[in-house]
Formats: C-alpha cells, structure tokens, sequence
C-alpha cells in the first residue's frame, strides 16, 4: 500500500500496529486481525517512523535515510514487511520523491508486503512509475462547517475518523492541525495569504509556460524548423 492521508490522520499509527500485529501472529500470541485476513509467515520486519539526524557520526537526516534505504534493499524479500514512515524528505522534494518511486518499484517488483506512508503524492503522481501489485489507500478525515463569514483561503476544522479507505489525499489540512495545536491566528492567516498568492503564481507559471510552449511549435511549423530536423520532416502534435 501507499498510505496518504493528512497530517495526524493515524498513519504512522497504523505502520505500526500492522508490524506488531504482525510479530505476535507469528510469535504464536494472541493478535488483532480475523481469520478473514490471516497473518502469513514472515522471516523480518522493516519498520522506518522517524528521521533524525547524527552529527556525532557527521550524518545528515538524508545521509541516515540512505543508510535505511541500503539496508532495507539488502535484506528485504517477498517474506519480509516493510513499513516506511516519510522516505524523502530529508532533501528536495522532487529528488525525494524520485528515490521514493525507485524504492517503491522495487519493492513491488519483489512481491514484498509493504505499507508505505508518504505526503509526496503530488509529486509521485507525475512520474512513470511501474507498480503492478501496489494500491492506493487514504486515511480520511471529516470536514467540518465552517462558519458563513469565513475569509478566503479559511480552512475548514477537521474531524479525525481513522479510517482507511481507497484513493489517494489530495490535502494535508496542515493549517487546520496548526490552527487545532495552538499556532497563532496571526500566522496561520498569514500562511493562508501565502499559500493562495503561491497557488496563484503557480497557475500563472504554468499557463505563461504552456503558451509558450505553443507559440514555440506554431513558429517551428511556421518556418519549417524543428530541432534536430530539416525543414522536409513532418511534425506530429
């Protein structure tokens, strides 16, 4: 699985009790799951939840998150369950969420029983990916009311449901879990104003490349040019 979902929405939570529900069916103790979904045999366990850096050892939050990632590659197997928490992003998140994907295919490519927990959905959404046996699972939350003279960019209070379903988050609702954490009224409405004017910009960016784009290919046909063609080759759009 790759597990989205908001902030504080239970998904370190739940890495963490599959691994122990896990360990203890194939310790031969009681654990929480239905003869419906019975636990298979595994020979290890692979749980990542938190990045931290070592400067004792001179090791960066990314230098250590490598170091999990080698080591996991080395020793995981179809056998083996491997829960990651937040590979990535311990540098750019476009690099990360490259890493993230090639972890991802392999580990599907081995046929390992993975939950993998990421808030790098948009950027794993625009790559190629290969993922044959890999699902999409969101834990949801609720919504609530907001009031009828709410400002623009004001987000709505949520309702934490635990609950896991099908899909894939489209919003981490951090404002809303700083807002309900004590985060001051004066700078959460600042990163609203913040958060609109960069959406704003970003949709410009894109319209401003996207003609570009357009007018690029409307003057190659124009003059018969294309790079790395003559002007006899045939231009397919």
């Amino acid at each position: 699985w790759i597990v989205t979902g908001p902030n504080m929405s239970g998904k370190s939570t739940l890495l963490r009790s599959v691994t122990a529900a896990a360990l203890l069916a194939n310790c031969g103790l009681a654990a929480p799951a239905t003869t419906k979904h019975p636990v298979p045999r595994l020979d290890g366990y692979f749980l990542r939840t938190n990045g931290a850096d070592c400067p004792a050892e001179g090791l960066s939050a990314f230098a250590l998150e490598a170091d999990d990632i080698r080591i996991l590659m080395r020793d995981v197997t179809p056998r083996s369950l491997a829960a990651v928490d937040e590979l990535g992003r311990g540098t750019a998140p476009r690099e990360g969420a490259a890493i993230v994907g090639a972890v991802l295919e392999e580990l599907d490519q081995r046929g390992c029983p993975c939950l993998f927990a990421t808030h790098l959905h948009e950027e794993l959404e625009s790559l190629p990916l290969s993922l044959e046996r890999t699902q999409h699972k969101v834990l949801t939350v609720v919504e609530e009311e907001c009031s009828s003279d709410r400002q623009e960019g004001e987000v709505n209070p949520i309702r934490y449901v635990y609950r896991v379903e099908n899909g894939i988050c489209d919003n981490s609702h951090s404002l809303a879990t700083a807002t309900y954490h004590g985060v001051g009224e004066e700078l959460i409405q600042r990163a609203r104003e913040l958060r609109i004017a960069g959406d704003k910009n970003k949709n410009e960016l894109g319209n401003t490349c996207t003609n570009r784009g357009r007018n690029r290919v409307k003057t190659n046909l124009a003059t018969g040019k294309t790079k790395g063609k003559s002007s006899n080759d045939k231009v397919l759009l």
